[in-house]
């Protein structure tokens, strides 16, 4: 089935879904679960929760978007439909989050964190507010929207759902750790669309902080992105992620020095290939190595990989390809 291209799941499917997947399958371990169908079950419910919120996101992001970048000559993919179309959209993907937060009501928490990634966005595309023309204040809406209430709701949903309460500490590191990671996020976003904005005159952060700037706080942000994923799996005791981010600092320096692969920590080069730093990681290797850990107590668990190899590829090819060539040149020197 070919899903509508202005849901534009292609910039968030693979990229987000991802990192919430392995944030609910991060609490079912190190909580263990006596069902691990049910639990299956309810981090599935989450992410559709998600999904929802994702399509409601790209939706009102295009519709507002749509005198912007008609000024820039840049493609909008609402722009073939009618605004009473548009809206009736929107209106659907409101009344399917409504249908989600009826069904999770008894999780309070958890119902917090998902209406604050819907008003975040809503803040950041609607006038008057509007945060993504007020520099600062649309990175961080953008940054809490995307990443930060999400990965709460999924953390907090799976607590409330295996009857346990989380330390407060927890909630910082988790909400550390997506702050930083979105703050790189949108701020790389903003800068790879920085000719369109000048276009259309989007006072977006990256339109008045320079290059030079950015430069100094990229390991900044890093750091505290570090920082705050190496506390969360120290203090859960899953050191065989530590073990993974080593080898995967390690790959990363092979394949940025065998093959020229640049590992962008937020600015893109102007020449040669690049991978967004970690985005791997969190994508591809935590995710499988959770699974893994997970099936070894519960063959259950064995049904996410079919399930991840469906829905989640693109990450993973990439990865084979840069392994495929990594080999070759070191078999070549």
């Amino acid at each position: 089935m070919k899903i509508p291209g202005f849901i534009r799941s292609n910039e968030w499917w693979e990229y987000k879904l991802t990192l919430f997947l392995f944030v609910g399958l991060f609490v079912i371990l190190d909580l263990g679960s006596s069902n691990p169908i049910s639990s299956i079950f309810h981090l599935s419910i989450l992410l559709m929760a998600i999904i929802v919120g994702a399509v409601f996101v790209s939706l009102i992001n295009d519709f507002t978007d749509l005198e912007d970048d008609k000024k820039a000559g840049k493609s909008n993919r609402l722009a073939g439909f009618s605004i009473s179309k548009s809206i009736f959209f929107i209106l659907i993907s409101i009344s399917v989050g409504v249908l989600f937060i009826w069904y999770l009501w008894s999780y309070s928490r958890t119902i917090f964190f998902y209406l604050g990634a819907w008003i975040s966005f809503s803040l950041y595309s609607f006038p008057p507010i509007r945060l993504k023309s007020r520099g600062v204040f649309g990175v961080f809406a953008d940054a809490f929207g995307a990443h930060v209430f999400p990965t709460l709701f999924i953390f907090s949903g799976m607590f409330e759902f295996l009857n346990k309460e989380p330390e407060f500490s927890a909630f910082l590191l988790w909400g550390g750790w997506a702050f930083s990671y979105g703050l790189r996020g949108i701020l790389w976003h903003q800068y790879f669309d920085l000719p369109n904005d000048r276009i259309s005159g989007v006072q977006t952060l990256a339109s008045h902080l320079g290059v030079n700037r950015i430069k100094s706080l990229e390991k900044i942000i890093l750091f505290f992105e570090l920082i705050s994923f190496i506390l969360l799996i120290t203090l859960a005791h899953q050191t065989f992620l530590l073990v993974l981010l080593v080898m995967y600092l390690i790959y990363s320096g092979l394949i940025s020095r065998v093959i020229q692969i640049t590992q962008v920590l937020i600015l893109v080069p102007e020449k040669g290939s690049w991978t967004f730093f970690m985005a791997s990681f969190y994508q591809t290797v935590v995710p499988l190595s959770l699974m893994f850990f997970l099936s070894v107590e519960s063959p259950v668990f064995l049904i996410l990989f079919p399930v991840y190899l469906l829905f989640f590829t693109k990450d993973l090819r990439m990865n084979y390809g840069l392994i495929k060539s990594l080999v070759y040149r070191l078999k070549k020197s």
